[in-house]
C-alpha cells in the first residue's frame, strides 16, 4: 500500500488529486512521482517509496482525498519487463466491443433510404454572414490552489485600498510614424491616425501573450476568451461615455479609428 502524505506535512485534512502521471500497469521506481495533490495552500508530489508495478489506485483525478488514506497498490516483486508484457496484453481484449456494433449500422439504410435527399435540398439554402471575428470561450476549472488564491484576492479587492500605477512610454516613434503616414493614412482610409488606435492594438497583443489577463472567474472555473473587447473613453454632449469594441483582435488600425470616428459622432 502507498499512503497519502502525514497531516503534518500537508497541515490539511483534505487535498485534491490534480494530475495523475502514471496509470496502472506502469513500472515505477523508488522516490519517482506518480501524482500531484493540491491543497488550498501549496501542491505535492506523492512518490513511490519502492521499485515496482502500479496495480490499483484508490482515487480519480479530480476527487479530494483523507490525508493518511491509502493511495495505490503497488507489486514490488514485478520486473519493467514483466510490467510491459502485462500492459501489451490488456488491449488484446478490447476488439469485441467493435464487432458487436457493426450489425447495427448496417440496418439503417434499409429503413431510412430517403433521408439523404432532404439534406442536399435544404444546404443550398443556408447563407453564412460574414463572420468579424471570434466569439468563442474555453472554460477550464480551477485547481484547489487557484481557486483559494481567487478567493483571497478578491477580499483583498473588498477590504483594501486598491491603487492604479502608471508607467511611462516613449512614444516618439508613434509620433513620427504619425508625421510621416498621416497624410497618406487619410487620403487612403478618409480618417486620421491617432494615438488610441495604437494603444489598443498594443493592448491586444498584450492580452493574446497573457490570455490570463482577458479570462474571468464563474464559479469554479476560469473562463478564457478567444477574442478582445475593449473599452474606449468617448467625450459626449452628456458627459464621459465608455462605449465597447468588439473583437479588436481582427481589426486594424483604420477599422479602430473609424469605429471610434463613428462613436464620437453618434454620442454627439
Amino acid at each position: 500500500m502507498l499512503s497519502l502524505l502525514p497531516k503534518e506535512k500537508l497541515n490539511h485534512y483534505e487535498v485534491s488529486l490534480e494530475v495523475k502521471s502514471i496509470e496502472i500497469g506502469d513500472y515505477v521506481k523508488a522516490d519517482e512521482a506518480i501524482a500531484s495533490i493540491e491543497t488550498g495552500k501549496a501542491a505535492v508530489d506523492i512518490k513511490s517509496p519502492i521499485n515496482g508495478r502500479i496495480v490499483k489506485f484508490f482515487a480519480e483525478v479530480g476527487a479530494t482525498v483523507l490525508v493518511g488514506n491509502d493511495f495505490a497498490v503497488i507489486d514490488e516483486k514485478a520486473s519493467p519487463a514483466e510490467a510491459k508484457e502485462e500492459k501489451k496484453s490488456e488491449p488484446a481484449a478490447k476488439p469485441p466491443k467493435t464487432e458487436k456494433k457493426e450489425p447495427k449500422v448496417e440496418a439503417k439504410p434499409t429503413t431510412e433510404p430517403a433521408k439523404p435527399k432532404p439534406k442536399a435540398a435544404e444546404s443550398p439554402k443556408i447563407e453564412i454572414p460574414p463572420m468579424k471575428g471570434s466569439r468563442e470561450v474555453r472554460r477550464v476549472p480551477m485547481s484547489r490552489l487557484r481557486d483559494t488564491a481567487a478567493k483571497r484576492l478578491k477580499e483583498a479587492q473588498n477590504t483594501y485600498a486598491m491603487l492604479t500605477t502608471f508607467n511611462e512610454c516613449d512614444m516618439s516613434a508613434l509620433t513620427k510614424l504619425r508625421k510621416t503616414m498621416g497624410p497618406e493614412f487619410l487620403d487612403i482610409h478618409g480618417v486620421k491616425l491617432g494615438f488610441m488606435s495604437a494603444f489598443i492594438k498594443a493592448s491586444v497583443m498584450s492580452l493574446q501573450k497573457f490570455p490570463a489577463i482577458n479570462a474571468v472567474i464563474e464559479g469554479k472555473d476560469i473562463v478564457y476568451h478567444d477574442y478582445v473587447d475593449m473599452s474606449v473613453a468617448v467625450s459626449a454632449p452628456k458627459g464621459l461615455v465608455v462605449p465597447v469594441l468588439r473583437n479588436c483582435e481582427s481589426m486594424s488600425f483604420a477599422q479602430i479609428e473609424k469605429v471610434i470616428k463613428e462613436l464620437i459622432v453618434d454620442n454627439n
